[in-house]
């Protein structure tokens, strides 16, 4: 399952250094009433943020892994893809593990443009835009 730490907050843009007014999801009792055995976090405010304010209510530690978000610049789609596959231990001949490469792909492959949406408005200030 894949499920955001954040329910509700305030943020310029998308900087993560300006979250403040956080709202958590409480995913203790998915927890309870499901099998997952370890939860992970998509890049180090995800974990910082569950952290602070999910982990007293689960007592479950967080894995980091390497953050999709376009911002994350140092890691190519392959190296993302392959670093997420090896941490959830999925092997190739496994069906989980292309249901799971697809989906980590296609988050990417979203934040990626919603990126390049944004980067299109801020360069085309008082331009009619698509967003």
């Amino acid at each position: 399952a894949i499920w955001d730490v954040v329910a509700s907050c305030s943020i310029s843009g998308s900087s993560d250094s300006s979250i403040k007014d956080v709202t958590a999801n409480d995913i203790s009792k998915l927890l309870k009433d499901t099998n997952i055995k370890t939860i992970y976090g998509n890049g180090a405010k995800a974990c910082e943020l569950y952290n602070r304010y999910v982990y007293s209510k689960t007592g479950r530690a967080i894995v980091k892994l390497p953050s999709t978000s376009p911002a994350n610049a140092g890691y190519s789609l392959e190296r993302l893809c392959e670093l997420w596959r090896k941490a959830l231990a999925l092997n190739k001949s496994d069906i989980r593990f292309y249901t799971a490469y697809i989906n980590i792909c296609i988050i990417i492959y979203r934040q990626k443009i919603w990126r390049e949406k944004i980067n299109t408005v801020k360069n085309n200030k008082g331009r009619q835009s698509d967003i």
